[in-house]
């Protein structure tokens, strides 16, 4: 059973509301928030694609794939929080994860755990597909403090521009 479910109707029913606004705000909140530090860019990445949402999953898993991730499973964003046939296809996560970085990121820092496995989220608007990532970069120092981590996030950083690029080509 769903912990959602226990909820009233009317709460319900604004999950999927609420969930595309946050995207939508994900979306623009790029191009209007500053990051930490200019030099490590914005707190996310953000690409637009020239293809349908199911195309652009299927490039961004090759994409993964190319760039030596496996790629672990895709959901809908709202998935475990409505039924089944309830949940917003327009909205997606594509999960994936490559685990020699994954070792040594941990290593440098178990506190690197809560952001992983690497994630895209991929979102079918009235204006196109977009996909957005979390910005590695910042995680090291703006997140967790840590400047060991900053090599495997900077490559972790060039993995995810990559993955965009190739995915939305």
């Amino acid at each position: 059973m769903l912990l959602l479910n226990k909820l009233p109707g009317r709460v319900r029913a604004a999950i999927p509301v609420l969930l595309a606004a946050f995207g939508a705000l994900v979306t623009t909140w790029s191009a209007a928030a500053p990051a930490t530090d200019p030099a490590d860019g914005p707190p996310v990445l953000v690409a637009k694609s020239p293809y349908d949402l199911e195309t652009t999953l299927s490039h961004l898993k090759a994409a993964a794939e190319g760039n030596n991730f496996r790629v672990i499973r895709e959901q809908t964003v709202d998935f475990g929080l409505v039924e089944e046939q309830s949940q917003d296809r327009r909205q997606r996560i594509l999960y994936f994860c490559n685990f020699d970085m994954l070792n040594d990121a941990l290593l440098a820092d178990k506190r690197v755990g809560v952001f992983l496995p690497c994630q895209v989220n991929v979102s079918q608007r009235d204006d196109g597909v977009y996909v957005i990532a979390p910005n590695p970069k910042l995680v090291s120092a703006a997140y967790l403090g840590n400047p060991d981590l900053a090599p495997a996030c900077e490559h972790l950083h060039q993995a995810y521009q990559a993955i965009l690029e190739e995915g939305t080509l």
